[in-house]
């Protein structure tokens, strides 16, 4: 009997951390599905541009925030014309000691993250966070740090918050549309199969 208690502590002791703190809403002020009229003191219109490969997206810079280097909204053109989806922050402080305080923290409140995304070269270290809200949204938290020379990653720490949910409506309302064009408007009909003039998509 005493052994059969010792052995239900120790599993006890070594389940995975899970923790009941609700989905988060926001980051650095900004809040998932509010609109960008809404932020407009905080954003560039200027640089407001669609979202390259998914123009049923748009993307705006924000405005400096104390302790961050940098920061932009992605938000909806479609479904939720406005609405914010996404909002990514890059952390002014780019040291390693950083980004282990924010992994342990985020472990903390949200559970420990499930699903690994980095490289094996150790120079970009992804982990990501999935939970659903209250209205059964998915909503992801991905906490990235990256020291490598590829200008396509954001340098040093960043976290994005994105309402997934929204985003797949963005797309859905995006394809629907497209279909239902005029035959001969809209996409560009495929080119038919044959030799690639391989040349052309070369740097020169």
């Amino acid at each position: 009997m005493k052994l059969r208690l010792l052995v239900s502590l120790i599993c006890l002791l070594f389940l995975p951390e899970v923790s009941s703190a609700a989905p988060p809403k926001s980051l650095a002020g900004i809040h998932l599905g509010a609109t960008i009229d809404d932020i407009s003191d905080k954003i560039d219109r200027s640089t407001s541009v669609p979202l390259w490969g998914s123009p049923y997206l748009s993307k705006v810079s924000l405005k400096p925030v104390d302790g961050f280097r940098s920061g932009y909204v992605i938000y909806g053109n479609c479904k939720n014309i406005g609405r914010i989806i996404r909002i990514k922050m890059s952390y002014e402080d780019e040291s390693e000691e950083l980004y282990h305080q924010l992994h342990i923290a985020l472990d903390k409140r949200y559970g420990k993250s499930a699903e690994w995304r980095g490289n094996p070269f150790g120079t970009l270290r992804i982990w990501k966070w999935s939970m659903k809200d209250p209205s059964h949204n998915s909503i992801s938290i991905i906490l990235e740090r990256f020291e490598g020379d590829d200008d396509s990653f954001t340098p040093g720490n960043s976290l994005r918050l994105t309402n997934s949910t929204l985003m797949e409506e963005e797309k859905a309302c995006y394809e629907k549309k497209a279909k239902e064009l005029p035959q001969g408007k809209g996409a560009e009909t495929p080119a038919a199969p044959g030799k690639v003039d391989i040349d052309r998509f070369l740097p020169q």
